[in-house]
């Protein structure tokens, strides 16, 4: 069965697939999360990037970084699709950089349909990454991309980290942090409400989920 996507830009919309019964879901996109429910497969489509200008920009805040304390540690976090791109260019750098790895799901050499669980590694931004390395205290993460979903995600969780998110469009890198997005902020004062209310209602849905 071929179905549309109702869920496109969110999340894997595995809801649908089920109303088939279908054994696997073959997903053509860039969305790396789903609820679990049945096996998916994602071919992610790929994308190209200018990688001397990526490499050199990085390159040159990993120095300034660096220069500023000593035991500074990069994750390389980045839109699916620029995958094998950032696999070049993390090579050419560096200094303690490690590049984040794609989910079982969405890597078809090594693809198998059990859940993914590891207690050293964690998900952020769709991506597997070390949790040693994102828990210290002078960790940068780098973004390549221009997902807003997937960005965000990293942000929230990852609020005291600063995060270099470079444009592969517009080859232009900036520095943001998640405890200063509007993102966060909504966040901690929906929080707050919640805590102040008489009564919480609850709605459960299915599309909820990011990245």
């Amino acid at each position: 069965f071929v179905t549309a996507d109702s869920t496109w830009g969110s999340s894997v919309d595995d809801v649908s697939a089920m109303h088939y019964d279908a054994d696997v879901l073959l997903y053509f996109g860039s969305d790396l999360s789903s609820s679990g429910t049945i096996p998916v497969v994602v071919f992610v489509p790929l994308k190209t990037c200018n990688e001397s200008e990526c490499e050199s920009n990085l390159r040159e805040y990993i120095l300034a970084a660096v220069a500023k304390e000593t035991t500074s540690s990069f994750v390389l976090l980045y839109e699916p699709g620029y995958y094998d791109s950032v696999e070049k260019i993390s090579s050419g750098l560096v200094g303690n950089v490690a590049c984040a790895k794609l989910p079982p799901c969405a890597n078809v050499s090594t693809w198998n349909s059990s859940n993914w669980h590891n207690d050293t590694e964690m998900l952020l931004g769709g991506l597997i990454v070390a949790k040693d390395i994102v828990n210290r205290k002078f960790c940068h993460l780098v973004y390549i991309g221009d997902k807003t979903e997937q960005l965000v995600n990293i942000l929230l969780n990852s609020s005291n980290h600063p995060v270099l998110w470079y444009s592969p469009v517009s080859c232009v890198g900036q520095v943001l942090k998640g405890s200063e997005s509007l993102e966060f902020r909504e966040r901690y004062g929906g929080v707050l409400k919640v805590r102040e209310a008489k009564i919480v209602g609850i709605i459960i849905g299915s599309m909820g989920l990011t990245a």
